[in-house]
């Protein structure tokens, strides 16, 4: 799925203009699952959803009153073929505005609801296969969820692609009663190696700007990342071959310049890929190119270690 040319309005845009564009284009880049088991049944299970098998041909339909919301709008997909025809699949996706009951921010008399704009859709990717009773053993690779099942423990890495468009430190005197204070210290990035960030490091906050852009207040027009929670980072060894395909998972934020072809974070070739050439997020950015100034790419990966529970099969 692409989200092309998003816009929002803007009341305060200069110029006169209400409508404020901020995505140029937005997609799923990449999904990577290696799971957790040394044992020969599994541990070549180390799938690159998107380059092993393709995002959209794996899109099953959503079931309405069931996957979406009541308010939801459902829009149809295509992908291609084996012979490159268009196929088209229906309700694939749903778009709803998601009320949770809490505000968004409160003072005095103000008091909005806190809304969230939702998008959904359902991949079904590989069948999982269960191992048999009598070959389950006592180990610390799976958790035993069912009288006649092992799940093994995979990680979820999902690369999301935004591209998008955007429009001093303080000081206190000697004289201040205060004993201690914080402050925020800014650094710009200026190329690709500034910005390979592990976003569970030291309190930081990212910040994508326009120095050419200003606000009512003479602020620069930009916008923050803002993980929703905690996100875990690959504890593979940089030696492993599932590692080694997709290297760009060691860090959850990458910025690279505008490059129509660099799309796909683990290449364009990940299905016979070794990690060992350089199509893939990973070696592109060792050029360490700028970025300052430039028409730049986000790329955020959020990591997941999923420890199935006993409560099999919700996963809640």
């Amino acid at each position: 799925m692409v989200i092309s040319l998003a816009s929002i309005e803007d009341a305060d845009a200069p110029g006169g203009q209400r409508r404020r564009r901020v995505l140029y284009r937005g997609f799923v880049s990449e999904v990577f699952m290696p799971y957790m088991d040394p044992a020969e049944e599994w541990y070549f299970h180390t799938f690159i959803d998107a380059g092993d098998y393709g995002l959209g041909v794996s899109a099953s339909p959503l079931l309405r009153g069931a996957d979406c919301p009541a308010n939801a709008a459902y829009f149809d997909g295509y992908y291609a073929d084996a012979d490159g025809k268009p196929v088209e699949a229906m309700d694939v996706i749903c778009l709803f505005e998601r009320y949770a009951g809490d505000v968004a921010w409160r003072h005095t008399e103000f008091g909005p609801r806190g809304r969230m704009v939702s998008l959904s859709g359902i991949l079904e990717m590989k069948a999982t296969s269960y191992t048999q009773v009598q070959q389950i053993k006592s180990d610390a690779h799976g958790t035993l969820v069912a009288e006649c099942g092992r799940l093994p423990r995979p990680l979820h890495h999902n690369t999301m692609v935004p591209e998008r468009n955007t429009g001093d430190p303080a000081t206190g005197g000697a004289d201040t009663p205060r004993r201690s204070y914080w402050t925020v210290r800014r650094e710009v990035a200026e190329t690709e190696a500034d910005v390979q960030v592990n976003v569970n490091g030291p309190p930081a906050d990212l910040l994508f700007v326009n120095s050419s852009k200003k606000t009512m207040v003479g602020n620069e027009v930009g916008y923050r990342l803002v993980p929703a929670g905690a996100t875990g980072s690959s504890l593979l060894a940089d030696d492993d071959y599932p590692q080694r395909r997709a290297s760009y998972t060691k860090r959850q934020v990458w910025v690279t310049p505008y490059n129509r072809l660099e799309k796909w974070a683990t290449g364009l070739y990940a299905e016979q890929g070794t990690g060992e050439d350089s199509l893939q997020l990973g070696a592109w950015s060792k050029r360490n190119r700028g970025i300052k100034d430039r028409d730049i790419v986000p790329w955020y990966t959020v990591v997941l270690h999923h420890i199935p529970y006993q409560d099999f099969p919700s996963f809640r």
